[in-house]
């Protein structure tokens, strides 16, 4: 039964797609090695948001069908703020 429900494939996805994006941020190794993991974590989070769409089309119960589509979102919003909480706060070093 669970292996017919693409709402849990999409979230999975989609979420290590994010820990990769992010995880590309603080790891320090070469240039190519950081750009590599960039690109796959931006391309899984797009097999996310298919999947994700597969899953609204195919009419699946729950909201986990969702949460790809609200990672992007997130990104999104995050690099949105960063020149307004800059403003506010300013570039102080920690």
């Amino acid at each position: 039964m669970i292996k017919n429900k693409i709402r849990f494939t999409s979230s999975l996805i989609s979420i290590a797609g994010l820990t990769i994006l992010l995880l590309s941020y603080y790891i320090h190794a070469s240039v190519i090695f950081i750009k590599g993991m960039f690109f796959t974590s931006l391309l899984f989070i797009g097999i996310g948001l298919v999947f994700s769409f597969f899953a609204i089309i195919r009419k699946e119960h729950g909201l986990f069908k969702y949460s790809a589509i609200a990672v992007p979102v997130l990104i999104l919003l995050g690099v949105a703020l960063v020149p307004l909480f800059m403003g506010m706060f300013g570039f102080n070093n920690p």
